[in-house]
């Protein structure tokens, strides 16, 4: 198994080998078999205490950061909360994010909200840890990778070309498609 060390260690399988990701940012072997950044979308569940919410979660490939949308109960179900999410990893195995909730109906905050801390337990990218929400309640929970889908660009300048002409500029000083650097 080759592992390749980044930001934060957490692997993931890709290009039909393990090597490490940045939770918010996935790396997966090229044809030259060096790890890349890629884009990656990932879905989450979050459980604790009889409630689970769905989580679509956008890493930012070159960062510590993500966002992501959700809702409660989780999806396929028809939502009671939209939800919005934005977090980061500590680059040391922590993990934490902020949850909003937004009525579906009207598209307005509702006024809850919770954060999520966390370590990462597993290769799976799964996390344990404590809600602590805005009205004062805490509680253990459990946030569960269940897909997780990737780009595969073999260098910087195939992501930069996919990219349609008016975003392409932008797109050249992202670190898509370029090699992972090994911090040893």
């Amino acid at each position: 198994m080759q592992r390749v060390q980044t930001r934060v260690l957490v692997a993931a399988v890709a290009g039909g080998m393990v090597v490490s990701l940045s939770a918010l940012g996935a790396a997966s072997a090229s044809a030259s078999n060096a790890a890349r950044y890629q884009i990656v979308s990932m879905k989450y569940s979050l459980n604790f205490v009889g409630y689970t919410h769905s989580y679509t979660v956008n890493p930012d490939p070159c960062g510590p950061t993500f966002t992501g949308t959700g809702q409660y109960p989780a999806a396929p179900a028809t939502p009671v909360y939209l939800e919005t999410l934005s977090g980061s990893s500590d680059g040391l195995g922590g993990l934490s994010f902020v949850d909003t909730y937004f009525d579906p109906s009207s598209g307005l905050p509702t006024g809850y909200s919770y954060r999520f801390s966390g370590t990462f337990v597993d290769e799976n990218n799964d996390v344990a840890g404590v809600v602590a929400d805005s009205n004062g309640f805490s509680a253990p929970a459990t946030f569960v990778m269940t897909q997780m889908t990737s780009t595969n660009f073999t260098n910087h300048g195939a992501y930069v070309n996919s990219r349609p002409p008016a975003e392409r500029e932008i797109a050249a000083h992202s670190c898509v498609g370029m090699p992972v650097q090994s911090r040893r």
